[in-house]
């Protein structure tokens, strides 16, 4: 199921509508919405992805985090365009989703909406963990991607689609591979709270390398379960592990070449090197 409930403004309460439809209907839906023309963005309704339950929590304003039921996909912001709807969908190869221009997009600065449908409806809670892995993923291949982190709360609303203020500017693609299919809920909400923390940079960088802290950290990552989402955090940790060792930026990127044999899709780690590095300098590590 896709949809959640449709507001009239930024401030009012109580939906207009409700909205629950199969996935291509949705997806038809958005193409629709997307052709329309508008003089401001505040013409527009808005779209929460959640339902709601006025009198689930007393004393706040009906349309809280604490009044929703249930969630159907996860929405994002991007207000930047440094990270493009194709870099981004590069980065989640087996989800089916939805890019689409805001109002504000222009040629040179593509903003965009993201939706990525689940294959459950979720509570709050779950939809938070999520939004917020994701956004985690990406922030390890581009720390600086543009995605609003203010709106990874499920009782956020977002304009629904229409065409762009700057004429030339709109589009829509709907990332529909055969490979791609809706989020599995309980997989990401699982791989979220299991998660190993990313280890912080040391103080000074040792003057040699540990190489028994070089091996302990290729060992794990060899006997890791390789599932995507663990690969794509684990990989990332590799590395921390292998800066916290001693090893320079050299050292790194070949033990990560060699380590990458082992990832269920090898050719997509290798492709992630770049990123890591530069998360890792982002992070502090002096390499």
């Amino acid at each position: 199921m896709c949809g959640g409930s449709i507001f009239d403004g930024t401030l009012s309460q109580i939906p207009d509508e409700m909205i629950a439809l199969d996935l291509d209907e949705f997806v038809q839906l958005l193409r629709r919405l997307n052709g329309r023309t508008i003089v401001r963005k505040e013409y527009s309704k808005l779209l929460s992805p959640s339902l709601y339950d006025p009198d689930k929590a007393k004393g706040g304003s009906g349309r809280g985090k604490a009044n929703i039921t249930a969630c159907a996909g996860i929405w994002l912001d991007n207000d930047t365009g440094a990270v493009t709807p194709e870099q981004f969908a590069d980065l989640f190869p087996e989800l089916r989703m939805v890019a689409f221009n805001t109002f504000s997009t222009t040629v040179t600065c593509r903003k965009y909406r993201i939706f990525i449908p689940t294959d459950k409806i979720m509570t709050a809670e779950a939809y938070g963990i999520i939004a917020k892995a994701v956004i985690a993923r990406v922030a390890e291949a581009h720390p600086d991607h543009g995605f609003d982190r203010t709106k990874l709360n499920a009782a956020n609303l977002f304009y629904l689609p229409c065409q762009a203020k700057e004429p030339g500017a709109s589009f829509f693609r709907d990332f529909d591979d055969p490979c791609r299919k809706p989020l599995d809920v309980v997989a990401w909400v699982k791989d979220a709270v299991i998660k190993e923390p990313v280890p912080l940079p040391p103080a000074f960088r040792p003057e040699k390398v540990n190489e028994q802290a070089v091996d302990d950290a290729l060992r794990q990552w060899m006997q890791a379960p390789h599932l995507d989402n663990h690969d794509h955090h684990g990989f990332f940790v590799l590395g921390c592990r292998l800066g916290r060792a001693g090893c320079d930026e050299h050292q790194i990127r070949a033990h990560l070449e060699s380590a990458s044999i082992y990832a269920r899709l090898p050719s997509k780690c290798r492709k992630r090197i770049d990123g890591v590095i530069a998360s890792m300098k982002s992070y502090g590590y002096q390499i």
